[in-house]
């Protein structure tokens, strides 16, 4: 008999909130806003001024009356970079100045919503640990566009330790969540077959106790274009299984879930396209290079089309195998650029 595990849910409600996009209140009050470079811009606000606390603890105040069931609530500020260098502000840095705002904030409204929970990011240029108490929120989410998607935290990839050893430092201080971009690595969007790194990562979030997982992609139908085998979601399918089940059991063996897929997905071609994978896995795995932060031109993944391996690809039987495979409608042009 099959036991069925409940688990809980509840609403967490996010995101680069920290903003007031009044043109009104900036010509009014630039003193609100950030001082970057010497110059008051509306892109940021100051985390140093009591008057901000106030408008920001009103502003979610009112968000929380109109919406009782949200049940957590995180903080961003706004996704750039425009942090206000003002006297106050300039003498921490900004991380520091970023979570002393957040504490500020957080307590007042804990005091208004006893039952309410809270927590924010560690991003950009408030992604180290700062000097300041960061106790009590139900999670930080650390962005982890820093890590290397080719190799595996503990191995011997400076990019990834770093990242690592970074992630470490917030637990011991908070705990942690994990924003993630895996999904993102390319742009234009390519198939990326890093599944051994996948199931690597979801064991380090399991030893390294993560909270949450939230990562970046795109529902199936975007962009609505584009055909089916250009959108993201289709590309990016198998990491899209992958995922969640290795999160939800990190020590699955990946190979048996790449199988499981191929035998839903491919009826036809169940174990040629299982070996297809795991030779695509084997060759990403096996990059000397390193892809980090998100964005990357993919022309440099064709590196893994080496002509040995490029003779292993065509030794797999049957043409339905190179019409259907993900990897190989992504990788196409790449490998007809690099075999020129």
């Amino acid at each position: 008999q099959r036991q069925m595990c409940i688990r809980d849910s509840y609403i967490y409600y996010s995101g680069h909130n920290i903003v007031l996009p009044d043109q009104d209140a900036f010509a009014k009050h630039p003193e609100w806003f950030t001082l970057d470079n010497g110059q008051r811009k509306i892109t940021q606000l100051c985390w140093s001024n009591p008057e901000v606390d106030a408008l920001m603890a009103d502003k979610f105040t009112r968000l929380l009356e109109k919406n009782p069931a949200i049940k957590i609530l995180g903080f961003y500020p706004e996704d750039n970079r425009d942090y206000c260098r003002c006297p106050k502000c300039a003498k921490m840095d900004v991380s520091t100045a970023w979570f002393s705002f957040l504490r500020r904030l957080s307590d007042t409204l804990k005091q208004r919503f006893p039952q309410m929970r809270f927590a924010s990011i560690a991003y950009q240029g408030y992604i180290d640990v700062p000097k300041c108490d960061v106790s009590g929120y139900e999670f930080i989410e650390y962005a982890m566009y820093d890590r290397c998607y080719v190799h595996p935290v503990g191995g011997n990839c400076e990019i990834s330790n770093n990242s690592g050893n970074r992630m470490r430092e917030w637990g011991k201080r908070s705990p942690l969540g994990v924003y993630a971009y895996e999904f993102d690595i390319f742009t234009p969007t390519e198939m990326v077959p890093f599944y051994s790194m996948l199931s690597q990562q979801a064991k380090f979030f399991k030893q390294n106790g993560i909270k949450m997982v939230l990562t970046e992609t795109n529902n199936p139908d975007y962009p609505r274009n584009k055909p089916r085998t250009e959108r993201k979601a289709h590309q990016m399918r198998l990491g899209h299984y992958l995922y969640p089940q290795l999160l939800w059991n990190p020590d699955a063996d990946v190979d048996a879930l790449v199988a499981d897929y191929c035998a839903y997905v491919y009826p036809s071609a169940p174990e040629e396209m299982a070996a297809y994978h795991k030779l695509m896995d084997r060759a990403w795995s096996d990059q000397s290079q390193h892809f980090s932060v998100y964005g990357n031109d993919p022309m440099p993944a064709a590196e893994i089309f080496t002509p040995a391996r490029t003779e292993e690809l065509l030794k797999l039987p049957n043409s339905f195998l190179l019409e259907n495979c993900d990897c190989y409608e992504s990788y196409t042009a790449l490998l007809r650029e690099k075999t020129k």
